[in-house]
């Protein structure tokens, strides 16, 4: 009795075609995936975030809300993402590069993780821009795999280059800490003065006479006073309330006036203060003035 073939002499026809076909498919799969893992477009990526992350966090140090002292954590930042995205960008020690930029964003990816679970609207990873905690941890994992098959193929920067990273970065965070301690020195929402003290000489009794503050706001946004308080009723503001601008100069005029006690003669030292509409100090300051007779 003769048994038939399994397998039709036309289906085995049609499987070596498809092997065939799928053969030259699978050598050139493997060779852009070889491409990609050894090129280098995946340091570039993510050295260009880690700089635009750097960018933005300095940003915020500069302009955002400040406390008492600088943000020397925050800066620290700043620089170990500056310094590793330039390292990124310009092949400097390619091989241990890789493996910090790898602790970097595992870091992230953790820091990502809680803001996600915690339901944040924004992980403060660039800086004042918000984005979605969850959209971050995603660009991490991709960061991560992408560093993860990222095989250097080029060599290490060499000469002058290999100095580059280090002195922009030493350059930049010298740049933000200066910044940042010129508006820290004034905490919110206290203000610049020209000067504090002013000395009005000899006055007339009976007399009235105009003076003013130069304050300077050195914030990001703007400063109300609601309420100025005097040791002594003869000195008032022209204005009920001051409202200055951010980075804006204000003349905070003043009225002496001597009319209701014409008698009066001597020296005044008078106090003068500002408060916010939270009756926050925003400004101190004094007025010296040696009332004469007649």
């Amino acid at each position: 009795m003769e048994t038939k073939p399994l397998i039709a002499p036309e289906c085995e026809h049609i499987g070596s075609w498809m092997e065939q076909a799928a053969a030259p498919v699978a050598a050139n799969g493997q060779r852009f995936l070889t491409r990609v893992v050894s090129s280098e477009l995946i340091p570039v990526l993510c050295g260009l975030v880690l700089l635009a992350a750097a960018v933005l966090k300095a940003d915020q140090i500069l302009v955002g809300p400040r406390t008492g002292s600088l943000p020397w954590t925050a800066i620290g930042q700043v620089g170990l993402e500056l310094y590793l995205g330039l390292a990124l960008l310009g092949g400097l020690h390619p091989n241990k590069t890789r493996w910090a930029a790898v602790a970097l964003f595992c870091c992230f990816f953790v820091v990502s993780v809680f803001y996600v679970a915690w339901g944040a609207r924004s992980c403060g990873c660039f800086g004042s821009v918000e984005i979605a905690p969850l959209l971050v941890m995603l660009l991490d994992i991709a960061a991560l795999a992408g560093l993860w098959c990222w095989r250097p193929s080029r060599p290490a920067a060499v000469g002058w280059l290999s100095y580059l990273p280090g002195v922009v970065l030493l350059v930049s965070l010298s740049t933000v800490a200066i910044l940042a301690n010129e508006s820290v020195a004034q905490p919110f929402p206290q203000l610049r003065a020209k000067q504090t003290r002013i000395d009005l000489g000899k006055v007339g009794a009976g007399t009235r006479q105009s003076l003013g503050f130069l304050l300077k706001n050195p914030h990001n946004r703007h400063v109300t006073i609601t309420r100025i308080d005097v040791s002594c009723h003869c000195l008032t503001p022209t204005l009920p309330q001051w409202v200055i601008g951010p980075s804006q100069e204000f003349l905070a005029d003043l009225q002496l006036d001597l009319t209701k006690e014409a008698r009066f003669h001597g020296s005044l030292l008078i106090e003068v203060k500002a408060f916010t509409d939270e009756n926050e100090l925003a400004f101190s300051g004094t007025v010296e003035v040696q009332v004469t007779e007649g």
